[in-house]
């Protein structure tokens, strides 16, 4: 099958391709010659070696940051809890309305002990005020 996306060289033929795959069985069917004494399989050393040259390597380019990693995480179930809103209110403006209702009850109940803790050492310091006078 031809590549569109690739420029064919210039030395291929398309008009004769017919005898293509005697061609090939021909190429398959030369034999190579091969030194006496050259190791026709690696050994296992050399094998084990390569392996852990790409472990490292893969270690070595797989890492990303896990703050990031965190981050993305956050958003991508911030951006669930979203699209639940949206298809269980009807519209991604009600599922807005409610989430944002939530903020607020959570940000109400967070600040109404620091205001009360507030106004109570407010008072303490204008109680020791008046007691010092």
């Amino acid at each position: 099958m031809r590549n569109v996306f690739r420029a064919q060289p210039a030395s291929i033929d398309n008009a004769n391709t017919a005898n293509a795959p005697i061609e090939g069985r021909a190429d398959e069917r030369r034999t190579v010659n091969v030194e006496p004494g050259t190791p026709t399989r690696p050994n296992r050393a050399e094998i084990d070696l390569a392996y852990e040259r790409g472990r490292a390597r893969g270690r070595a380019t797989g890492r990303g940051s896990p703050i990031l990693t965190f981050l993305i995480l956050i958003m991508v179930v911030a951006g669930g809890a979203l699209i639940y809103l949206a298809a269980r209110t009807g519209s991604f403006s009600s599922g807005g309305a409610v989430v944002d209702q939530k903020l607020e009850t959570a940000a109400h109940a967070v600040n109404a002990p620091l205001k009360n803790a507030a106004e109570t050492t407010g008072a303490a310091l204008q109680k020791a005020g008046q007691s010092l006078k």
